[in-house]
Formats: structure tokens, sequence, C-alpha cells
């Protein structure tokens, strides 16, 4: 599921949770949650996508619970699949071990993608990226073009 993931969002931070999240794991999200809030000064949203069972909606909240204790970084948490009567909107088939509930590995690739692109589109457009991208660039080889032999001799 981590390549679906991949390939859906492109150059955004991913963390897999893989079920129950570990101490050290958890640390670790803290710990980019506050280096992101201190390098971008940028509302930060965590999209969660998970199963539409027990488990799927304990995990993120158990997670969470440590991960705000942990890091002063303000953060908005969305949850945003599968939800409750996802599965049946979609038409996926329920978990035959656990009916009436539905699991991501049931979706399919295009329904799993519109899902993650629709979702993730939200907060983030490639294309203002690539602009600011562009504009920092050139703001860069301005202050070069200064400034360069300056930052030459210091260093």
């Amino acid at each position: 599921m981590i390549g679906q993931f991949r390939h859906y969002t492109e150059e955004l931070p991913l963390f897999a949770f893989h079920g129950d999240v570990s101490i050290p794991a958890k640390w670790v999200v803290a710990e980019r949650l506050e280096s992101a809030s201190r390098e971008y000064e940028l509302p930060i949203a965590i999209l969660y996508f998970g199963d539409d069972d027990p488990k799927g909606f304990d995990i993120p909240k158990a997670a969470l619970a440590d991960i705000r204790e942990w890091s002063d970084a303000e953060f908005e948490f969305v949850r945003v699949g599968l939800n409750e009567g996802d599965g049946k909107r979609l038409g996926i088939p329920a978990n035959p071990e656990d009916p009436g509930h539905y699991q991501w590995e049931a979706l399919g690739d295009d329904q799993a993608g519109e899902m993650i692109t629709e979702a993730v589109s939200r907060y983030y457009s490639k294309e203002a990226l690539a602009v600011i991208k562009a504009e920092q660039a050139e703001i860069t080889a301005k202050f070069h073009d200064r400034f360069g032999e300056f930052i030459d001799a210091w260093e």
C-alpha cells in the first residue's frame, strides 16, 4: 500500500503506521512535526487513511495521544477513509472475517487513487509548489548575483 500512496502523493511526507504504532515510531512522527512546524511555519494537516473497523479507528487515537504529548507542533488530524459508510458507498467487499467492516486493501487502485488524490488536493497543490520553488530559485539567484562575492569571501 505504501507504493500506492507514494504514487498518488508524490513528494509529500508519508508515515505508515502498520497497525499499532511503536513508541520509537511515534517519537519519529512527533520530531518530524516539530521540525516541519519550525522550518515551514505553515499549517500542518495529517491525513489518515485506515480500515473501517474498530482497530482502524483505535490505531490513530492511541498514536495521536502520544504524538500530541511529545510535540508542541499544532496540526489538524483528518481521518480521510475508510470511514463508516465508505465500503458500501464504494461497493467494495466487506472483510469476510469481520462482516460489516472494510479494509483499505479491498479498494481497487482507481478507487484508492481517487480517494487519496481528492483528500490531498484540499491541502496541497503541485502547481502552487512549483510556483513557490521557481520564485525561491529566482530570489536565491538574485541574492547571489548581488552578494555572491561577499559570500565567497566569507567562506
